[in-house]
């Protein structure tokens, strides 16, 4: 008989520990999930509005100083204008160039033909394929940045007014990587993870290339996804495979970039798996003592019907 009490009982806390370890499992991973989905998308959200606010104040920088270069094209192409015969002073023109801060000043005819130039390789010079409508329109003004190796320059093209033709102007100087560091956005959050082994990247939407990421070593490489396959009409949060290790990821469109942050499944499941730890300790611990307990009471018991026979005979 107490041997099927000992059975019946061993069975129920066997059973008691399994239901009490798999309930903490499932609802310690879905807190522990639901967490870091918050921690993603508010991370991956505050990456998004400063690239925003920084595009903005991008955008209001270069304009900016682009039409105060654009202006200085403008005077320039009005003193031409009014006296055709600068080209034919270098002195003057030189002097004209140190004025308006300008690099190299280049003057085209209505056959995009070089007329003359500041620079010292006149042979190369060439009209930049943006300012050709220029030619047509009499109020046109432009300008970009160009990368030419080390050198970064604003490069600003508009009409000339005394006939058809462009007039093209270079300009280097600390404007440019006032700019530049506008732009820059490689070094956000280089160090900085999510939690403590997640991460957080920009990735160019053209090249797929990691413009920005927690880890420095990773800045300029591709990623491994595609964007139509792997973003195009997908849910916000998906699970993938990164470095060989399965996370989880949220991303965001922000401008031409994309913004995704990403947890290893590994790191979300630590805290479950270490509570899962202790309980199934704690389960242990309470069914020894439990059965010790029953067997304590039981052997009480046998002592009292022992005590209770001798007394009756």
């Amino acid at each position: 008989m107490r041997k099927k009490i000992y059975r019946s009982l061993a069975v129920a806390t066997v059973i008691s520990c399994v239901v009490m370890v798999i309930f903490t499992w499932y609802v310690v991973g879905i807190i522990e999930k639901e967490n870091t989905k918050e921690i993603l998308e508010s991370r991956v959200s505050d990456v998004s509005d400063t690239l925003y606010k920084k595009q903005i104040r991008y955008q209001s920088v270069f304009s900016d100083i682009c039409d105060e270069y654009k202006s200085r094209a403008r005077a320039f192409a009005m003193m031409l204008s009014k006296n055709t015969d600068i080209m034919s002073d270098d002195i003057q023109l030189e002097e004209i160039r140190t004025s308006i801060g300008a690099d190299v000043i280049s003057v085209f005819d209505e056959n995009l033909e070089l007329e003359y130039t500041t620079g010292s390789f006149s042979e190369e010079q060439k009209v930049y394929r943006e300012f050709e409508t220029a030619i047509d329109n009499k109020l046109y003004s432009s300008a970009f940045i160009e990368s030419d190796g080390e050198v970064q320059k604003v490069i600003v093209g508009c009409s000339r007014i005394d006939k058809p033709g462009v007039i093209q102007i270079e300009y280097v100087s600390e404007n440019v990587d006032t700019i530049l560091m506008l732009m820059d956005v490689s070094k956000m959050f280089v160090g900085v993870p999510i939690m403590k082994t997640g991460s957080v990247a920009i990735i160019d939407n053209k090249s797929m290339n990691y413009i920005a990421h927690t880890d420095e070593q990773m800045i300029g490489k591709p990623s491994h996804f595609d964007l139509k396959e792997d973003f195009f009409g997908a849910e916000p949060f998906f699970d993938c495979e990164i470095q060989g290790e399965d996370v989880m990821l949220h991303f965001d469109f922000c401008n031409n970039e994309l913004v995704i942050g990403y947890v290893p499944y590994s790191e979300i499941y630590s805290i479950r798996n270490d509570i899962i730890k202790w309980v199934l300790a704690a389960a242990i611990i309470v069914s020894v003592v439990v059965t010790l307990t029953v067997r304590s009471k039981f052997l009480h018991i046998s002592k009292k019907e022992k005590h209770s026979k001798k007394s009756a005979d």
